[in-house]
């Protein structure tokens, strides 16, 4: 009897591999193809997806298209930009693997850190601390909180097998049932302009690439848009009580994903709910309360709770956007956070790819606290060891932007910047692709306005309660982003859940009759020269 080694021989082992990669690989696919298969039942059968307007078989074509934009994002990220530590669709997936691998040790802290009661304790830091992502880098958290993604991605493992393209498919279910409640909030007035409407919400390239990858703004609209869909119910004396329960619990888990869309819908919908309940008369007197008292209390806030100072969190919130969009590497021990320029990085010395130290008689940058303050200091001693936090690659879109003061008119000031830079950049092509397709569509964007209010209906005719409502919005989103961030990259993406409320907006303004008329007209003029 031939007895073979436990070490198969290399060809041997290069056949087993080979052969285990493909089954790895079948496996996703067939997965892949399971859960779409489902999930299109579900949009086939629910009856919160039959819509005027669109048929279920093309809500299904658009789901699927939704799965090959993310499969785009997938493969932009993979072979283009391939830092996964700083890569939104892969850094809270990696992470998500630590809180799901607790399942198998210890089911009760899976449970507890995904559910996020009782998971605040000393015991949990053992899976915190393996995570690149749960704390905060900067402790104001307007912006960034990634613990709804980790815990979404440990969710989604359930079922995903820890296979990525699962997660695609699942976010793109999520996200088209987030847009399907933004076009019901709106295809009630909107009954003979559906396929644009449909355009608008579902087909703008961003929103249909961002919206499809497991980034925030993905979950965003679902929460966004159930929450539209519970709210028109409401307004409408439909399922009163679901609706409330709805509301109530999208809108705390808005505040616990991204806060900011939260102060931008709030007068938004007081105001429309206001409109809506009382009739057309004095609409834009209406808004023009809601905002004005909104902005009051923002100043009683201000006064009698300075801890959150609304300016005071942007400003913060700004600055600590432009430090992390400033390249070099951050380092941090329990005192201090440290920042290094590249061209200083030879400054550091390291034994291992965790722990380094600065060089005796080297200048550095450090904040201590919440890092409202930039701090210069000098190394003494090259024994202090600091952890590695990441390091930030140059990125080519970094655009300028004005430093804010804690005053209003700081705000004021910086307003017209602010709206210039997410309204209408970018719209130069330069060496980034993704820029450029951005650019494109700003001027395809453009051109849609230009047309809107060039045919645009009788002011009378015009229902405001919904144009208000997705300008200010939107307008109060792009003013939020635009005074914060820094990068073009980031405001093209932070900007999806506010886009397709700024078109809508400016669809109730178009006589879509007219724009018929003049199609035929040019039609007719073309046969009779030919």
């Amino acid at each position: 009897m031939r007895i073979y080694e436990s070490k198969p021989p290399p060809i041997r082992k290069f056949v087993f591999d080979s052969l285990f990669v493909h089954d790895i690989i079948v496996m996703q696919y067939l997965l892949c193809l399971a859960y779409t298969a489902f999930f299109t039942f579900l949009i086939q059968r629910i009856v919160f997806f039959e819509v005027p307007g669109l048929s279920r078989k093309t809500l299904s074509a658009i789901f699927i298209l939704k799965i090959a934009a993310g499969a785009i994002l997938w493969a932009i990220y993979t072979y283009k930009y391939t830092d996964r530590s700083t890569s939104d669709i892969f850094k809270y997936f990696d992470d998500s693997k630590v809180m799901y691998d607790a399942l198998l040790t210890s089911p009760a802290d899976y449970f507890k850190m995904l559910s996020g009661i009782g998971n605040n304790t000393p015991h949990f830091a053992k899976y915190y601390d393996q995570m690149n992502n749960w704390y905060n880098h900067f402790n104001s958290n307007l912006y960034n909180d990634s613990h709804s993604m980790i815990r979404l991605n440990a969710f989604v493992r359930l079922f995903s097998m820890g296979y990525y393209y699962i997660h695609i498919v699942f976010i793109c279910f999520l996200s088209m049932a987030g847009l399907t409640g933004i076009y019901h909030f709106f295809v009630d007035r909107l009954r003979d302009k559906t396929k644009l409407l449909a355009i608008c919400i579902f087909l703008v390239p961003s929103v249909l690439l961002w919206s499809s990858g497991m980034v925030k703004e993905a979950l965003i609209i679902f929460f966004l848009g159930i929450l539209l869909y519970a709210f028109k119910k409401l307004l409408d004396g439909q399922m009163r009580l679901v609706s409330l329960l709805v509301i109530s619990l999208t809108t705390l888990l808005l505040f616990v994903t991204k806060f900011y869309v939260l102060v931008a819908l709030i007068p938004a919908l007081a105001a429309f709910a206001w409109a809506y309940n009382s009739g057309i008369r004095l609409t834009f007197t209406k808004y023009a309360v809601v905002i004005s008292i909104y902005i009051l209390l923002g100043q009683l806030v201000r006064v009698f709770i300075p801890a959150y100072d609304p300016i005071e969190v942007i400003r913060i919130k700004q600055k600590d956007f432009l430090h992390i969009s400033t390249a070099g590497v951050y380092l941090k021990n329990d005192s201090i956070t440290v920042f290094i320029y590249p061209s200083e990085k030879s400054k550091l010395s390291t034994t291992d790819s965790t722990n380094y130290s600065i060089k005796t008689g080297s200048h550095f940058i450090y904040f201590k606290n919440n890092r409202s303050d930039t701090l210069h200091g000098i190394s003494k001693s090259d024994t202090i060891q600091f952890a590695f936090l990441h390091e930030v690659q140059e990125t080519g879109s970094k655009i300028y932007l004005p430093m804010i003061t804690a005053t209003p008119l700081s705000l004021l000031k910086t307003t017209p910047v602010a709206l210039h830079n997410t309204l209408f950049r970018p719209v130069l092509l330069g060496k980034q692709w993704l820029i450029n397709i951005s650019s494109v569509e700003n001027w395809l964007i453009l051109c849609f306005v230009c047309c809107c209010l060039l045919f645009s209906k009788p002011l009378k005719k015009i229902d405001w309660n919904y144009v208000l409502m997705g300008f200010t919005f939107s307008l109060m989103m792009y003013l939020l982003i635009g005074w914060i961030t820094p990068v073009l990259g980031a405001i093209v993406r932070y900007k999806i859940p506010a886009l397709p409320f700024f078109l809508v907006a400016f669809l109730f303004i178009l006589d879509y009759t007219r724009v018929k008329i003049l199609f035929l007209r040019l039609k007719s003029g073309s046969h009779n020269e030919s």
